[in-house]
């Protein structure tokens, strides 16, 4: 039933009984009186994943509009050590990740994570997953307004709805607090754009987005909504895809699909019957407190001494400090290699929190935290403290801030190993750093999948790489397909251009001639992914069809994927996110 709505507790996602449920299926699966098929599935909706390696897990914890407390890092902190091998990782999904968990181990991390609220319920599997939200949510001036209350109020409503555990497919919704779209909402199944129109509060609403094989930008469901209707809506949508998605053919059941057979035009007149539906049936309006955050509600703290900066602080700033709407405050982004987060940096993140921010930091979609509310005058200790726990990098939200997804590490899925390549592009970037074509296109992005389901995204990059394959007489050799022009703003979501293929030991070649291209071919104030778009295909494919152009008989380090000298193979199995 549709609950009328209070502002939830932030750390009140957990829930003891889930895991004792867990606990009991596991006994039944481990003693035999449980298949392993009807386990994967009950698994899943408890966030508990299968990875290429036999007998280890992969757990994601819901993170909800990418918000954590000092006291969540520190159960982070404790599960890394305890339980992982020694770090986390964050997903474009605000999500943390750990992975090489032990089927017996789940318990104490459940119960761990569960002790500051957070949750493995619905993370993965044919769920509503983890509710998205814009990171800089209630700290930036250009916002309509803030969002995340209304993220985790929509967590809050349909997490452990019996009616959503088991959608023909995964189901993402996320919520930006402006057309610039900064939670995507264009690449989601539902997503809420937040919009002031004659002074009410609002939201655009799309439906139908998503990436995988076949990118699908967003539908506008309606241009503008109070918030009030926010719930009704966000439980239409649902109950549909529920509906009308496709059962019976796994690769073609997300929203998107179901939409495209249906046709948009019949698929909002199902929608206005269930809404009409909904509302008859729960006419009390959303109520929302106030929700933006004024310094005089922020917590008390001691008198802190600002130190000196170091000698690498300005750049620093220029790169990873942004302006909040409140005088005096300003928003640390924390660049993080690849999204990872060992134990000592979760507790050191979290003794920040506690020291200088309002107590909680926001995971974002491209991998990196948000430190918010830092007073401008203490920046130079937040540097000096992220620089000793090794993530003071500058440079946030650049070109060298680059995103993958797990990759060959773990994934069944995957081709190759994105991570590698992800460090690999990173050391050649930062050893090429005065470069004045490097240089130029630092306002690029780039996004790296291990196969072509983009979970790196690399649909919507400036400069995309997904891991594929190709044969060469009897070997195999590991390649990158390039997408080229993709963004998401205002408009909605552009796909990149598929231009070429290069070799997995010879991208980083291809990214400097690339940037190359860039700086000697670009128009005034053009940016990397409008260039990309524009430029001709034949220039691109001068650059990178002569790398493509390997034969049977070249060195044995072409045949080996980045991060390992064994000869490459394929080894992929079944993905559980198709389970």
């Amino acid at each position: 039933m549709w609950r009328a709505a209070m502002r939830a507790p932030r750390n009140g996602f957990s829930s003891v009984a889930d895991i004792d449920e867990f606990v009991a299926v596991l006994d039944q699966y481990q003693s035999g009186e449980m298949d392993a098929d009807t386990f994967r599935g009950f698994r899943l909706t408890r966030g508990v994943y299968g990875q290429r390696q036999p007998d280890v897990q992969m757990i994601r914890v819901k993170v909800v509009g990418g918000l954590l407390t000092s006291e969540q890092l520190l159960a982070l902190a404790d599960v890394s050590t305890d339980q992982s091998r020694g770090f986390g990782h964050i997903t474009t999904r605000q999500a943390i990740q750990f992975h090489f968990i032990k089927l017996d181990d789940c318990e104490a991390l459940q119960r761990r994570l569960g002790e500051a609220g957070l949750t493995t319920r619905e993370a993965c599997g044919n769920t509503v997953r983890n509710v998205t939200a814009d990171p800089l949510s209630g700290i930036v001036a250009d916002e309509a307004f803030d969002v995340l209350p209304y993220a985790e109020w929509c967590q809050h409503h349909l997490l452990r709805d019996p009616r959503f555990g088991k959608l023909p497919r995964k189901f993402k919704i996320a919520f930006s607090g402006n057309e610039q779209d900064r939670a995507q909402a264009a690449i989601n199944d539902l997503g809420f754009v937040a919009r002031i129109v004659d002074g009410q509060q609002g939201f655009r609403v799309l439906v139908g987005g998503g990436l995988s094989t076949s990118p699908a930008n967003a539908y506008v469901l309606h241009d503008f909504i109070p918030t009030s209707e926010m719930p009704v809506v966000a439980e239409a949508v649902t109950q549909i895809f529920d509906r009308i998605g496709n059962r019976a053919n796994r690769a073609r059941a997300r929203l998107k699909y179901a939409i495209k057979k249906l046709g948009f035009e019949a698929f909002k007149v199902e929608y206005e019957s269930v809404l009409a539906e909904i509302k008859a049936l729960h006419p009390e309006a959303l109520v929302m407190p106030p929700t933006s955050r004024e310094t005089d509600q922020l917590p008390e703290r001691a008198h802190i001494e600002a130190q000196s900066p170091l000698g690498s602080f300005d750049v620093w700033q220029e790169h990873n400090v942004l302006a909040q709407k409140h005088p005096g405050f300003k928003a640390v982004v924390v660049r993080l290699l690849l999204g990872d987060l060992t134990a000592a940096q979760f507790r050191g993140l979290a003794s920040l929190c506690a020291t200088y921010t309002d107590g909680t930091l926001r995971t974002t979609n491209d991998q990196n935290v948000v430190l918010p509310w830092v007073e401008a005058r203490l920046l130079p200790n937040v540097h000096r403290a992220l620089t000793d726990l090794g993530i003071g990098r500058s440079h946030a939200r650049t070109l060298v801030d680059l995103t993958s997804c797990p990759g060959a590490d773990s994934c069944n899925l995957a081709y190759t190993g994105s991570r590698e390549l992800g460090r690999e592009l990173v050391q050649i970037l930062e050893a090429n750093e005065s470069r004045s074509s490097v240089r130029a296109a630092l306002n690029g992005d780039i996004k790296i999948s291990g196969c072509p389901n983009s979970c790196g995204q690399h649909h919507v990059a400036a400069i995309g790489f997904h891991g594929g394959i190709r044969r060469v007489g009897e070997r195999v050799l590991p390649l990158y397909e390039l997408h080229l022009g993709g963004k998401l703003d205002h408009e909605g979501a552009r796909f990149g251009r598929r231009i070429g293929k290069v070799p997995a030991r010879l991208a980083g070649e291809a990214l400097l001639g690339l940037v190359g291209l860039y700086e000697a071919e670009r128009n005034a104030n053009e940016s990397v992914a409008d260039f990309f778009w524009r430029v001709d295909e034949a220039l691109v494919k001068a650059i990178v069809d002569p790398l493509n152009d390997v034969a049977d008989d070249a060195p044995d380090l072409m045949f080996q994927d980045l991060g390992t000298e064994d000869v490459f193979g394929v080894h992929r199995g079944d993905g559980e996110c198709a389970s």
